[in-house]
């Protein structure tokens, strides 16, 4: 047999194993803790579904698209939202039907993925405990919760906000142009779905200032951040242009003129600031009191520090009596504000620290940013909203600071964590406390009338500033409270219409002209009948058409006397009034 040859030594191949997914980097624990505050979440807003309706003058304009296919739009909705709201509801209609639930679906839907998405930034920015307590912060928000079963713009608005800055982090920390894209298109969704929703930009600006400053960037970082900055700014503004060239000549200056009319200033501010603290607290019971006490005591089956859980015990009860909004208030701004004075001093300079710092520098401008602004307007309670979400997540930010283990730098870094610890127990009893009012009524202390008996109320006073409180729904959840007392009011009113109508008429359908409420042309279009709205009364000025027969007037003035002298002209041309309904609207 031949010599064998000697066979050469193969190279042993060596297989980098996958990297995990992100999915899959999150542990067993985390993800059903998850799991089970989403479906909580869930079922806190799709609960009672016969409890909803389209009562809301702002939303019920929103809800209309569908019953004008001429115009396209209920007359003069540009004046109160962008377009992209109501073709949302307008797609959902034309999918289940012209219903109040269709119109309430898409923010209940997208207050769901609010939740999910709380949970999704804060663990990106600050760690799993962040992650968690947000999501439970936000699934278990009476406020979030109650405005959530509206047609309003504020629940989309706070997701595509959230969205936007979350993005924004990422376009910026990564310097990377095809995130800066995602960014401008999220932020061009924001200011498509309401006016004010360019100020994602604005905190976008500054945040990155404040962070580029403070990190000391170069000639060279400066420019190219700069650009990433101006791709966000530039494809946010090109989103958005499909609106502003939707406007007709002068529309816009009217829309500015409407926005001006909100704005109360520093004259205002102080009274519109105690109005907004009446507000959030009006809309909180027990399961908002029970959302501080998980966002503490959740991370705890992670990170083992019992001895954490008398203060979530302490804090879920003291915001029984005061609120949880007192207690969100001072951690939110404490928060961010830790986090980079302890990255600061630890002195850490590596990708992770920075970009750590530059999501506290954004979270610090949202919340700073709308605290000062949202005051400065006509106190509605739903332009809260967006200040919530970054309370939230500037909450969950001090969470982090007590959870999540300290970077080992040192003895001085373990003196800076037990400090930040006293700063947020100290801010999280003591300022809450300080909220808590005397029973004396005394023009010149602050003061806080609680809640009793079966339908409480309270009152809060700050100097000769005096907001009283009206009683609410005495379910559990006051975002379950029963809206659908103006709907029945006017379908009741167009059945007794229907009753008087002469026999020969019966067999035609009714027509209304509506005045002083949008949401009588929603729900008596919803159930098919036809209404139209006016602006004014001169449709029956003599010389005019007549107006399809039967046909009835429905209003909704503001007051009576308010209607008796705009209808006093054209009283001849009228037959008898029918009857004088006085409805009461929920909370």
């Amino acid at each position: 047999d031949p010599p064998m040859k000697p066979r050469t030594p193969q190279k042993s191949k060596i297989e980098t194993p996958a990297a995990r997914r992100v999915w899959e980097q999150i542990s067993l624990q985390e993800r059903t803790a998850l799991m089970l505050i989403v479906v909580v979440g869930v079922g806190m807003r799709f609960a009672l579904p016969s409890h909803i309706s389209i009562e809301h003058w702002d939303e019920a304009v929103y809800s209309c698209n569908r019953f004008f296919p001429e115009d396209g739009s209920y007359p003069g909705r540009y004046l109160y939202a962008p377009p992209l709201w109501p073709a949302i509801i307008e797609f959902t209609m034309l999918l289940s039907g012209a219903t109040a639930n269709a119109a309430v679906t898409p923010n209940l839907v997208f207050s769901a993925l609010t939740v999910i998405l709380c949970w999704w930034a804060a663990r990106d920015w600050f760690g799993p405990a962040a992650g968690l307590s947000a999501a439970a912060l936000a699934a278990l928000n009476d406020f979030h919760i109650a405005y959530s079963r509206t047609a309003l713009t504020d629940p989309s608005l706070c997701f595509w906000y959230l969205l936007a800055v979350y993005c924004t982090w990422r376009a910026l920390s990564r310097n990377q142009l095809g995130q800066a894209i995602v960014a401008g298109l999220a932020a061009g969704a924001a200011w498509a779905t309401k006016y004010n929703g360019w100020l994602t930009l604005a905190v976008a600006l500054s945040g990155f200032i404040a962070w580029a400053i403070f990190e000391r960037f170069d000639r060279r970082m400066w420019q190219s951040r700069l650009l990433t900055l101006a791709a966000i700014v530039v494809t946010a503004g090109v989103a958005w242009s499909p609106i502003w060239f939707s406007f007709k000549p002068g529309q816009y200056s009217e829309v500015l003129k409407n926005q001006a009319g909100y704005y109360v200033g520093l004259a205002g501010w102080t009274q519109s600031f105690v109005r907004q603290a009446a507000n959030l607290r009006f809309f909180e019971n027990w399961v908002s009191a029970a959302s501080i006490a998980a966002a503490l005591a959740l991370p705890l089956l992670f990170r083992r520090r019992f001895g954490f859980l008398v203060l979530a015990v302490v804090l879920g009860l003291e915001a029984i009596p005061v609120g949880i909004s007192p207690i969100l208030i001072g951690p939110a701004l404490v928060g961010p504000l830790l986090i980079l004075w302890t990255s600061y001093r630890s002195g850490q300079t590596d990708d992770a620290a920075r970009n750590r710092r530059l999501a506290a520098w954004l979270l610090a401008a949202w919340n700073i940013g709308l605290l000062v602004a949202t005051p400065a307007y006509t106190p509605y309670p739903r332009l809260v909203m967006p200040w919530l979400i970054s309370a939230i997540l500037g909450t969950a930010a001090a969470c982090s600071l007590l959870f999540e283990p300290a970077p080992p730098t040192g003895e001085t870094a373990g003196k800076t964590g037990k400090i930040v610890r006293w700063v947020l127990v100290a801010a999280w009893v003591l300022f809450p406390l300080a909220t808590l009012q005397f029973r004396r009524v005394d023009e010149g202390r602050l003061r806080f009338e609680g809640r009793s008996g079966a339908h409480p109320s309270a009152e809060l006073v700050v100097g000769k500033v005096s907001i009283s409180e009206r009683a609410h729904s005495n379910l559990p959840i006051p975002g379950w409270m029963d809206r659908t007392v103006r709907a029945n009011t006017i379908l009741g009113a167009a059945g007794d219409i229907r009753a008087t109508v002469e026999e020969s008429l019966k067999s035609r359908p009714l027509h209304f002209v509506t005045f002083g409420e949008p949401a009588i042309v929603f729900n008596l279009n919803s159930h098919g009948i036809d209404a139209a709205p006016v602006s004014n009364f001169d449709f029956l000025a003599p010389g005019e058409p007549r107006v399809i027969q039967p046909s009835y007037l429905m209003a909704m003035p503001n007051s009576l006397p308010e209607f008796e002298r705009l209808i006093a002209p054209y009283s001849k041309r009228l037959g008898q009034s029918l009857a004088i309904i006085h409805d009461t609207p929920s909370d």
